[in-house]
């Protein structure tokens, strides 16, 4: 494959003319992401709203050290206990070498804007970067590309991972002979340089500390950017799924009105122009369920949630909600709600690294 570097505008319409700051693309959004006053506004909103501060960063504390992190970003964590300390959230698939190079780019634009948000605002404001571990798509997620020949081909390398059925990355075993094939395969074609030999050891002593793949990710960014008192957070953690159970059970119960809110969302959208950014339908339950290790989506069908292996009526769910919360996942719809549940978030950050997203999801369901 050859390649050629062109520079390139967003190929989403929305994106692009939201960074333009359209009146078209803005009258979809709750604030105005580069008016000082939005920021404000929004602080004046998460003053009024309640949080489960002290588990939340109870949670943090342990996941974050027992990746590695810095102290820097436990530093940050203990702040989240306090009622003045607020978050700019990002985050993207745990990819293996940390997957596409727009993923540092969040991670860096995270840092920098929590850091102007703080200053400008003068309150705290730390970044939090939320690790999208269930993703079942490891196609997606298990290989690195690089330009060779004088920048002009593109070489791909890919992690063989042994995987069955719909397992996420947050459940896939890394192992460690593999990993290591990967690992000198891909250090064969590079370039030696005065770093290569921190680089590999780096790589190498993550691994094997690593036991899945969306672990390896979360080490490698710890150490990136954990002196930089970046946060993580990995989706399927057990402190995440018993402080999102309400949210779970209000889109159970709540779940024939969330569909005609985004069915009413989507018409808007439409009718201001611009390509539908989801697909969606009244039947869709956007939650979903493990059968096993398996992540299952859910669709809604008169009274009963149905995957392709079992039904459940909704007075099920609500029990497996309540005895079972490790079982469910939001999709990519609830995973917005998740994070304003979980996290006073003044700002999240999007896309290629570039812009500042707020307000993008109700209150409430």
């Amino acid at each position: 494959m050859n390649v050629e570097r062109v520079a390139l505008p967003l190929a989403n319409r929305l994106a692009r003319e939201y960074q333009m700051q359209t009146e078209s693309a803005l009258s979809l959004f709750a604030h105005h992401p580069y008016e000082e006053q939005s920021y404000r506004e929004r602080l004046k909103w998460l003053s009024t709203q309640t949080y489960d501060r002290n588990k939340l960063a109870e949670g943090l504390h342990n996941f974050n050290e027992a990746i590695g992190t810095h102290p820097e970003a436990l530093k940050n964590i203990e702040l989240l206990k306090q009622p003045d300390t607020y978050v700019v959230i990002g985050g993207q698939q745990a990819g293996v070498l940390t997957g596409p190079l727009y993923t540092i780019n969040k991670a860096v634009h995270l840092i920098q804007t929590a850091r102007k948000l703080s200053a400008e605002l003068q309150t705290n404001v730390v970044p939090v970067f939320w690790i999208a571990g269930e993703d079942h798509d490891i196609d997606e997620i298990d290989h690195v590309y690089w330009t060779t020949d004088g920048d002009t081909r593109l070489r791909k390398e890919r992690l063989r991972l042994r995987k069955k059925g719909r397992v996420s990355a947050s459940k896939l075993a890394l192992e460690e002979e593999l990993c290591m094939q990967f690992l000198e395969a891909f250090f064969q074609e590079q370039p030696e340089t005065a770093e290569t030999q921190n680089v590999r050891e780096l790589l190498m002593q993550t691994a094997k500390s690593s036991k899945t793949v969306a672990e390896w990710f979360a080490r490698l960014m710890a150490r990136l950017f954990g002196k930089h008192g970046l946060i993580l957070v990995e989706s399927s953690l057990p402190f995440v799924r018993e402080l999102e159970r309400p949210v779970f059970a209000q889109v159970i119960e709540k779940n024939e009105q969330m569909a005609q809110l985004l069915m009413k969302a989507k018409d808007r959208i439409a009718a201001a122009g611009y390509p539908l950014q989801l697909e969606v339908d009244e039947q869709q339950a956007n939650l979903f369920l493990y059968e096993g290790e398996d992540r299952l989506l859910l669709s809604r069908h008169l009274d009963r949630f149905v995957n392709r292996r079992q039904s459940y009526s909704r007075e099920q769910l609500l029990r497996l909600v309540e005895e079972q919360p490790e079982r469910f996942s939001p999709n990519v719809v609830t995973r917005g709600l998740m994070q304003e549940h979980l996290f006073p978030t003044l700002a999240f950050i999007g896309g290629a690294g570039r812009d500042r997203l707020l307000g993008l999801l109700p209150r409430s369901v």
